[in-house]
């Protein structure tokens, strides 16, 4: 997809498409036609700019110098005339260029209202591509959240949430938990906007009681969740975390972000501008590492378990196994080669009953070997004949 542009070298992107019946119009005279058109985001006198494909369709010859159009219909010839007037206001309207800033270190921020937001952009791109990109985003500002009351939720009749609980389990109202007051002023914080935001809303007289958790960020920020233990137990639960885009040119990747975006659009969805990055050659998604070259194990979880130490206790070989279990894609026979360490929790009631032999050693210190040179998941792809 490429960006439509005008007479003047300037550039927009399309928002979508819309197919709508045209008919033209010099009584007696008449032909009609269905038409798509792409829809901008412009300030324009016109509502609706007929294009080539349209004057083909309706057979039309236009006239600049005179102002006029010419179209066949199944009677005779019709002829339509402009108004002086709108040609004159026309040529006074001055088109309006979406602003935005590219920083330094590349990133960009897209509303000059909120300049503290930016959007990590890829290094490796033209400054060419970074302006095209930041156009892109200036014009869509609308789909990102820059307060808490942008977020005004998704239509009921496109989605509703409904917890889908077990009603022969009884409802469990966890006790109170105390928390630091670091975490409770964040707590306070983050829940006030919710609130004042229509998200959140006080409930006095509570079924299910969840006790909130404030988990520390990457960044250094805190994120507030709350304890589902009990209600899990009582409900399925699904639900959309990230979306990748992932494309082998720079058209496919900017027309994919704006199909993302139309999408959101149409059922209100907001996204959060401090999660988004965009066109990069690699990043970690759903806990994984995309590349180029294929899909990769995450190296943090890799190194974890290479600065372990031999386990002691039945706790460590339980870590040892969710670790190793979130490798199992890229670990050549991993569950044959996990089989010794869940021997060892097989029995293993009490610290007495622990027993971790040099056979189980031995493993433990191979599978360390294995993952410096774990597989690349990759495309399949056709051999040739």
């Amino acid at each position: 997809m490429v960006p439509l542009a005008s007479f003047t070298s300037e550039s927009t992107w399309s928002t979508g498409s819309v197919i709508l019946k045209v008919i033209l119009e010099e009584y007696p005279y008449s032909r009609s036609s269905k038409i798509e058109f792409l829809v901008v985001k412009e300030d324009s006198p016109y509502n609706i700019i007929l294009g080539r494909t349209a004057m083909q369709k309706f057979g039309a010859i236009t006239s600049t110098v005179h102002g006029m159009m010419k179209f066949t219909t199944p009677a005779d010839i019709a002829t339509l005339y402009g108004v002086k007037r709108k040609t004159i206001e026309c040529k006074q309207v001055s088109k309006k260029k979406v602003e935005f800033k590219v920083h330094d270190d590349g990133s960009i921020s897209p509303n000059t209202k909120f300049p503290e937001y930016r959007i990590a952009i890829g290094k490796t791109l033209s400054k060419e591509s970074k302006n095209m990109i930041g156009e892109i985003l200036a014009t869509n500002i609308d789909v990102f959240a820059w307060k808490e009351s942008d977020m005004t939720g998704v239509p009921s009749d496109v989605t509703e949430h409904k917890l889908d609980v077990n009603p022969n389990i009884l409802p469990v109202c966890q006790k109170k938990r105390g928390m630091a007051p670091e975490r409770h002023k964040c707590l306070k914080e983050e829940v006030d906007k919710l609130v004042k935001a229509g998200i959140m809303r006080e409930v006095k007289y509570q079924i299910w009681v969840a006790n909130p958790v404030m988990v520390k960020k990457p960044d250094g920020s805190w994120r507030m969740c709350l304890d589902f233990t009990d209600i899990n137990k009582a409900n399925v639960e699904a639900y959309v975390d990230d979306i990748v885009i992932k494309s082998c040119t720079e058209d496919e990747i900017m027309k994919g972000i704006l199909e993302i975006f139309n999408s959101i659009r149409k059922i209100n969805m907001k996204l959060n501008l401090k999660k988004f990055t965009f066109e990069v050659e690699e990043g970690k998604f759903l806990g994984y590492m995309v590349t180029p070259r294929g899909i990769k194990a995450n190296p943090k979880k890799i190194q974890a378990i290479e600065d372990m130490k031999s386990p002691s206790s039945k706790k460590e070989v339980q870590s040892l196994n969710g670790k190793l279990a979130a490798l199992t894609r890229f670990l050549l026979k991993a569950a044959k080669r996990s089989v010794p360490f869940f021997s060892v929790l097989k029995g293993c009631i009490n610290q007495k009953d622990f027993s971790w032999t040099t056979e189980v050693e031995a493993t433990f210190h191979d599978i360390k070997k294995l993952l410096k040179e774990l597989l690349t998941l990759t495309t399949p792809m056709k051999k040739k004949s």
